[in-house]
């Protein structure tokens, strides 16, 4: 046997054994597959953390609410834009950790479509600062020119605190150098 055949024999044996775990009644077991997938970028896994995704029906306990926040930041990793229309779902969560979990990986992603839910959260005043900010570079890494338009609209608002004013100048810079 070759190298390239025993590493993709290993590869199809990894592949069964993570769908094994993401299949699992044992939450460790769960997050632990949901993790490697994400770090690994395994992409045709795709439709299966979709499934734990959706399969989360109480996330008010933590275990669950970490399991949720993995497998958006898992979805965000393997880059397939399939993903967009599930975390925009989150951009406007109850936790705030899955709130940024979800925009940073719609940051990642550059989806177009999340500009205008994510203007949304930052018009709201009663979230804390972190996803405002988490917002503000979710914007930059989108990078559209409806996420520019809006990122100069924020840099000179008098209703942000200084903080957010300051993210938005950084990322219309970080723009900029790669215009």
């Amino acid at each position: 046997m070759t190298k390239v055949e025993h590493n993709n024999q290993d590869d199809q044996q990894q592949i069964a054994q993570l769908l094994t775990d993401l299949r699992s009644n044992v939450p460790e077991q769960q997050l632990a597959a949901v993790k490697t997938c994400g770090e690994q970028r395994i992409a045709q896994l795709f439709p299966d953390l979709v499934e734990v995704l959706q399969s989360i029906k109480d996330p008010y306990y933590s275990f669950p609410r970490q399991l949720m926040e993995t497998t958006i930041w898992a979805l965000g990793e393997i880059g397939d834009r399939k993903a967009v229309t599930y975390l925009i779902t989150h951009i406007d969560n109850v936790f705030y950790k899955i709130q940024v979990a979800a925009m940073t990986a719609l940051g990642k992603l550059e989806a177009e479509e999340a500009v205008e839910p994510i203007r949304q959260i930052l018009n709201k005043d009663f979230y804390p600062q972190f996803v405002h900010l988490a917002a503000v570079e979710a914007l930059g890494e989108i990078a559209t020119p409806a996420a520019v338009a809006f990122l100069q609209e924020l840099a000179k608002d008098k209703k942000h605190d200084t903080v957010i004013k300051e993210k938005a100048h950084q990322m219309l810079s970080y723009i900029q150098g790669f215009w």
